[in-house]
């Protein structure tokens, strides 16, 4: 029991941290113009959303979570700094962190009002998600990749 409690209020504290890091790089740091900069803040965007998920449980935040899990592997599939596949649009890309981001509002608002509309919960643990996250990115990637290249 207190393991438990302990463990949300450390994915809470993660989170804090990490949307702290967001807000300020929104404020100071939107004007730099680095591919590099831009994955480093998508990957931070997408940790703070899994955070959230382990924090609540919410199965709205798993929607949020699929899609940050879409924006962070388009640019790092068209991202400049990793390849030359293409041109990077980001615009596709901000659109699905906008969705991710409302969609975990949505459910940061409801959990703060006890829970009235989104109120399934799930369960999964930290692994399951991480592993997911590992075979689902390389999978995309490489099949996107073998595609792109013949």
């Amino acid at each position: 029991m207190w393991s438990k409690m302990y463990e949300e209020q450390r994915y809470k504290n993660i989170a804090l941290i990490l949307s702290i890091f967001l807000i300020f790089d929104f404020i100071f740091l939107e004007s730099i113009e680095n591919g590099f900069w831009d994955l480093f803040v998508d990957a931070v965007a997408f940790i703070t959303i899994i955070c959230c998920y382990l924090w609540l449980k919410k199965t709205v935040l798993l929607l949020a979570m699929f899609f940050s899990f879409l924006a962070i592997n388009y640019d790092f599939l068209y991202n400049p700094v990793v390849s030359n596949y293409g041109t990077f649009n980001t615009t596709f890309s901000l659109w699905l962190s906008n969705i991710a981001y409302l969609i975990l509002l949505t459910g940061l608002v409801d959990s703060y009002f006890d829970d009235r509309f989104f109120s399934h919960k799930t369960n999964w643990k930290f692994t399951a998600i991480v592993g997911l996250i590992v075979i689902g990115s390389a999978s995309i990637q490489v099949l996107v990749r073998l595609s792109i290249g013949t």
